[in-house]
């Protein structure tokens, strides 16, 4: 029986409970609202919160040298994210120096990068055990429980409820208000700039409820699991999007595969649980072929349109790759450097290539390769059950995100992936310590 996250814990830190207020937050104040008091600068509650939860634990590391010693033994264990992080940033900055509009280029360049890597920072020095980690999912978890009820009465009334008090501060929060309609069928969004990121959202959370409810810890965690199961379905279907569909298939093989791989097979149930997954593998593939390709071909014609839109850009972004391979077109000009009238293309992985070169796009890779690995190797040598179970979900929703990167270049959602890549990977490394101790 595992007890290091049913040990009932109320001493939580000043530290987390700020952490968890954050992540809790997080997604439910879209990061396109400003509050703008008179002619004061415009004030984002999210970046507010992060300023405040830096700023304490800048003070914190300061004082308490656990903190302060977590965080460096993550690093030198984990040397290799934090250098392919600068390195990435390092990149960015010179790929600047091409860019149209420098200043905004830099922004942008320093703003994803440094604040990934702070967050995981963060994350490593608070987070040790795994009732921290099982804290933050039942958070997250809460949080996406209110997001989608946010999106009830926007689908009943099929307007965006967040636009009647948001101020159109700029052309992003505009487009982002705007309500998203196709095939006369209105697409929430609720708190996010656009359905696809709800539905991002939504799939990354999917994993964390379904092992909430496998865990049995109690009757609250099955009926919280069970709850956000059903309403992230629902969110997901009203978005109108196809993406989360052909992801959710994605994450299923990759269920049965990763199933399939980790038997030992040792007695008949590894060579059964092995047997039923390669069946149910093969099923899928043939009878979920068809219904892919249809999928992604679409079933209407503005569908077909998104899906042809899509292929048109990595058919006019790759050959400009090639014309600037190393420095791309610098950080910010992805979209203008195809002709896009839209802000963003619908392919980070393009827009990284575009923007920053080839460089920056293998970085990227290896990085999600890196993070994937140990996240699943953390994940099977857990001595801890709940804690083996959580670091699978982590990994899984992992995947989801960075899945959904082919199809989107938003990142209103990286910085929880970051966050829980963190989180995993700090617990697993106190673990190992604590069992060599």
């Amino acid at each position: 029986m595992n007890t290091s996250i049913q040990k009932k814990q109320y001493d939580i830190p000043l530290i987390e409970c700020c952490f968890l207020l954050f992540l809790f937050m997080f997604p439910l104040w879209p990061e396109y609202a400003v509050i703008k008091p008179g002619s004061l600068p415009g004030i984002n509650v999210q970046r507010l919160l992060v300023v405040i939860v830096f700023a304490l634990w800048c003070l914190i590391l300061l004082l308490s040298p656990a903190y302060y010693r977590r965080m460096i033994e993550f690093v030198q264990h984990y040397a290799w994210l934090t250098g392919l992080l600068l390195l990435m940033l390092g990149w960015k900055l010179c790929s600047v120096s091409v860019a149209a509009e420098p200043l905004h280029a830099l922004f942008s360049a320093v703003r994803d990068t440094v604040f990934s890597l702070l967050l995981m920072l963060m994350t490593a020095s608070i987070y040790a055990r795994p009732a921290q980690l099982y804290r933050a999912i039942v958070v997250l978890l809460l949080a996406a429980l209110v997001v989608v009820l946010l999106a009830v009465p926007e689908v009943i009334m099929e307007k965006n409820i967040i636009a009647q008090v948001v101020p159109v501060t700029s052309e992003y929060t505009e487009s982002a208000i705007s309500s998203k309609i196709r095939d006369d069928v209105y697409r929430a969004q609720a708190t996010f700039a656009h359905p696809l990121s709800l539905a991002q959202f939504l799939v990354m959370i999917l994993p964390l409820s379904l092992v909430l409810i496998m865990m049995h810890r109690s009757w609250k965690n099955v009926l919280l699991g069970t709850v956000t199961t059903i309403l992230c379905a629902w969110g997901i279907f009203v978005t109108g999007s196809r993406s989360p569909l052909a992801i959710m298939a994605f994450l299923l093989a990759a269920f049965l595969i990763m199933r399939l791989l980790s038997s030992s097979f040792r007695d008949r149930m590894d060579y059964l649980r092995a047997a039923s997954s390669l069946l149910l593998l093969l099923i899928a593939v043939v009878i979920g072929g068809d219904w892919l390709l249809s999928l992604i071909a679409g079933s209407s014609e503005s569908e077909a349109m998104s899906s042809y839109y899509r292929l048109r850009q990595l058919e006019l972004g790759i050959p400009l790759i090639g014309q600037h391979p190393l420095l791309g077109y610098g950080p910010g000009q992805a979209a203008a450097t195809i002709g896009m009238v839209a802000q963003t293309v619908d392919n980070y992985f393009l827009t990284l290539a575009l923007e920053s070169g080839m460089p920056e796009l293998l970085a990227f890779v290896l990085l999600i390769l890196l993070l994937l690995i140990h996240l699943w190797t953390a994940a099977m040598h857990s001595h801890d059950r709940s804690a083996r179970l959580l670091l699978m979900a982590l990994f899984y929703s992992t995947l989801g995100y960075f899945s959904f990167l082919t199809i989107i270049s938003l990142k209103q959602v990286m910085p929880l992936v970051f966050i829980m890549c963190g989180m995993g990977l700090s617990v697993k490394l106190q673990e190992d310590q604590q069992g060599h101790r």
